[in-house]
C-alpha cells in the first residue's frame, strides 16, 4: 500500500515538472483565416500517465476523425513507464483524440477515442494502459 502511495506521489511530482508545449501553446491564439476572419483557439491541459509497461521514445496525438498524427510532442527523450505528464489540446472542439506511444524497439501502441476535454474538466488522469489498483476513482484507462 505504501509503495503504491509513494508511486502515485512520485507520479504527481513528475507531472508537475513536465508540460508539453511543443505542438500547441497554453492560453488563446488568434489565427487569421484566408477570408480575413480571425479565429481564436484556446488550449487546455490534461495529465496522461504511461502505464503501458514500456518506456516510450515518441508521443503523437490526433483527433480520432483525422488520419495524420502530430509531430512528436515529448519534451524529453523518454516517456518512462509509470510516468505522467501534461499535454495541451485545443478546447471547445468536443473531439475525441487518439494517442500513440512509440517504443525503443519501433513497436507502438495506440489509445483511441479519448475525451481529453471531459477528462481535464473532471480533473481526471488519463492512464495509457492499466490504471494502478489504488488509483483515485476520478481516472480513465485508455485502451
Amino acid at each position: 500500500m505504501k509503495t503504491v502511495q509513494k508511486l502515485l506521489a512520485a507520479l504527481l511530482a513528475v507531472v508537475c515538472l513536465f508540460s508539453i508545449t511543443a505542438c500547441v501553446r497554453d492560453g488563446a491564439n488568434t489565427t487569421e483565416m484566408e477570408d480575413g476572419e480571425d479565429v481564436t483557439v484556446s488550449y487546455g491541459k490534461v495529465t496522461i500517465a504511461n502505464m503501458s509497461g514500456k518506456d516510450a521514445v515518441k508521443l503523437f496525438y490526433k483527433r480520432s476523425t483525422e488520419s495524420d498524427w502530430s509531430d512528436n510532442i515529448l519534451p524529453e527523450d523518454y516517456f518512462h513507464k509509470n510516468m505522467g505528464l501534461q499535454i495541451s489540446y485545443p478546447i471547445g472542439a468536443k473531439s475525441l483524440y487518439d494517442i500513440r506511444l512509440i517504443f525503443e524497439d519501433g513497436s507502438y501502441k495506440d489509445f483511441n477515442k479519448i475525451d481529453l476535454e471531459s477528462m481535464a474538466e473532471k480533473g481526471q488522469i488519463v492512464y495509457l494502459g492499466q490504471a494502478p489498483k489504488d488509483a483515485p476513482t476520478a481516472t480513465t484507462t485508455a485502451k
